[in-house]
């Protein structure tokens, strides 16, 4: 299984996009969290492979959280989702750590090839 974590606040959005990742690749093994308490917890006992991290999260800023879970869990890749497709987010990507950055306006087939990228790398590690 390739463990898989996604970090998003609003539960359809996060539904969603688990449902579609599930679809597509079954072996993916998905646990969600929708705060940064959530997901540090999970970070720990979960061990993701790959985290897709919302920017804006209650309380928190989805790119601190990132740098944090990535101190503990350098090998973990790290997606930024964001529907703030701003300059600032995506030069700040790096900064904090995070591996990649997309839209969430991106085209699933985007997401997709993303993860299967990902996925195959990591296979080969």
């Amino acid at each position: 299984m390739f463990r898989t974590l996604l970090v998003e606040d609003n539960l359809q959005y996060r539904a969603m996009v688990k449902e579609l990742l599930l679809q597509r690749f079954p072996q993916l093994e998905i646990q969600v969290a929708g705060n940064r308490d959530q997901a540090l917890r999970l970070a720990d006992s979960f061990d993701p492979d790959l985290i897709f991290m919302d920017v804006r999260l209650p309380g928190c800023n989805g790119l601190d959280l990132t740098a944090a879970i990535k101190a503990s869990h350098a090998r973990a890749v790290v997606v930024v989702l964001t529907s703030h497709d701003l300059p600032e987010y995506r030069n700040a990507v790096q900064r904090f750590a995070a591996d990649y950055f997309l839209s969430k306006n991106a085209s699933l087939e985007i997401v997709f090839e993303l993860v299967e990228d990902i996925i195959s790398d990591k296979a080969l590690r």
